[in-house]
């Protein structure tokens, strides 16, 4: 063996040299004279042996894989401000495992103070620590061979041996629920906790999502190109709503703050609304005439902005009562977006839909009669609510014309129309077909503009009726007017 030297010439390497596997599981280089040149100890894998130190120049780092031992994404390391950590250093992105990064230090009786930064598990199966982390094993006591490991799950655990069977057994870990190991199923997984399989947990993808590695779950799941028209019955209709709502941004529209999807279970968690739908205040008279038509303004924008202001045309298709929220300033919010539908701009056609939809009363004849759908069903359907709000009449109701004529059962619509057009000019029949019941003066121009455009939201043919927008602009004219 060649000698090497340091830059100061003196002799590092000699021809005689040892090379010692002590009991302790150390590796150790010595000189002749005894001097330790270098030592397994000094530079750890994945595994802390008992004796062995953990200080800030070294740190545990778990495998890829059970057979790809190059480094994984867990380490267990002193951090700068002196505290053992387990981090999650992944591909895309890098997060504290352990402890909570949501508990202050003290609260977990760590201390930040000391800043030796070292760390030893002993013979006996306890681990100490300068910031003050303490565990032990569940055998606590001299005899059997330890090993605290980093696992590629991600897990610390502490490991006796099992002489007789000649096993490793776990001794204490930091997780007993796997899956709140960060990063244990990659990006855009789900994990469940399944006690009963050797890795203690179960990856799957999220909805329209397949996995990148068939073999290693930590690649995570990547989006699929199957379409909502593929999705199971009832799937969706949960994947429209939120693919739909979670892109929208407007004070008239529900903001959705996060979904739940696992198996047959599913979950829309929304902004909390205090006063609940249009529907359950309809009959209120605590919803005066200023309140509703602030609501009808309200409603109009937040349909204006999903017909005209995003970058694909959003058809809600269920515009009535119950879908429209009521917050505790009464500013109204477009909600279930449950059987909408996204259209491109550029599209000649859009009548892509397999089934009708909507609710019966405040569906547009497009529906019914096969016809193109286009933006104009959500138009109709916004009249008709107007239109009940107005009169506190149910859509789906029969009403007998006043005409002395001839009296026939008529519907919502019909029965407005007529009593507009038997007035001869005069307003008396606003006070005719507003609902009673509701307190409160109001603005016999402003109600009859609310009237008159609810009409024509409502007409029959599709081309007759405004746009959105156009709706709003008529509406607001009346506010300038006043």
């Amino acid at each position: 063996m060649n000698q090497l030297t340091e830059d100061s010439q003196s002799s590092l390497y000699s021809k005689l040299v040892t090379l010692q596997l002590n009991d302790t599981g150390n590796l150790v280089l010595l000189t002749s004279e005894g001097k330790v040149l270098w030592q397994s100890f000094d530079s750890p894998t994945d595994t802390l042996l008992p004796q062995q130190l953990l200080t800030r120049n070294a740190k545990l780092v778990s495998s890829r894989s059970l057979s790809n031992y190059s480094s994984g994404f867990y380490k267990l390391f002193f951090d700068d401000d002196s505290l053992i950590r387990l981090l999650f250093d992944g591909p895309e992105i890098s997060s504290v495992c352990w402890p909570s990064q949501w508990k202050r230090p003290w609260k977990d009786n760590r201390s930040t103070y000391n800043d030796s930064r070292t760390a030893v598990l002993d013979s006996a199966g306890y681990f100490s620590s300068s910031d003050d982390l303490k565990f032990t094993s569940a055998d606590l006591g001299i005899g059997p061979k330890r090993r605290l490991t980093v696992d590629v799950d991600g897990n610390v655990r502490l490991y006796s041996l099992d002489e007789t069977r000649r096993t490793w057994v776990v001794s204490w870990q930091a997780f007993s629920n796997p899956c709140r190991i960060h990063g244990i199923c990659g990006p855009n997984s789900l994990c469940t906790c399944v006690p009963d399989k050797n890795s203690g947990r179960m990856c799957n993808c999220i909805p329209r999502h397949t996995m990148r590695n068939d073999t290693d779950h930590s690649y995570g799941s990547q989006g699929s190109n199957e379409g909502l028209d593929n999705a199971n019955q009832g799937e969706d209709e949960f994947l429209a709503e939120v693919s739909t709502i979670g892109r929208l941004n407007h004070m008239n529209l529900i903001e959705t703050l996060g979904y739940c999807a696992e198996g047959k279970h599913r979950l829309l968690v929304y902004e909390y609304i205090e006063l609940g739908s249009l529907a359950e205040n309809l009959h209120s008279n605590t919803l005066d005439w200023e309140k509703r038509f602030n609501i009808a303004v309200g409603t109009a924008k937040g349909l204006a902005y999903l017909d005209e202001e995003c970058l694909e045309w959003v058809l809600h298709c269920d515009v009535k009562p119950q879908n429209i929220l009521l917050d505790s300033g009464y500013q109204p919010k477009v909600a279930d977006f449950g059987l909408s539908k996204l259209l491109n701009r550029g599209a000649i056609n859009n009548s892509s839909f397999s089934t009708i939809r909507g609710t019966r009363g405040y569906m547009a004849l497009e529906w019914v009669f096969n016809l193109l759908i286009t933006l104009k069903v959500d138009v109709y359907s916004y009249g008709i609510v107007m239109l009940e709000m107005v009169t506190g009449r149910s859509p789906t109701g029969v009403y007998t014309s006043d005409d002395t004529r001839e009296k026939e059962d008529i519907m919502l619509v019909m029965w407005v129309r007529k009593k507009m057009h038997e007035s001869a000019g005069n307003t008396s029949w606003i006070e005719e077909i507003v609902d009673p019941t509701v307190d409160g003066e109001y603005s016999m121009g402003r109600m009859e503009l609310l009237v008159r455009v609810a009409l024509l939201c409502a007409e029959e043919a599709r081309d007759a009726r405004p746009t959105m927008s156009k709706a709003v602009e008529m509406l607001l004219r009346s506010e300038i007017e006043d």
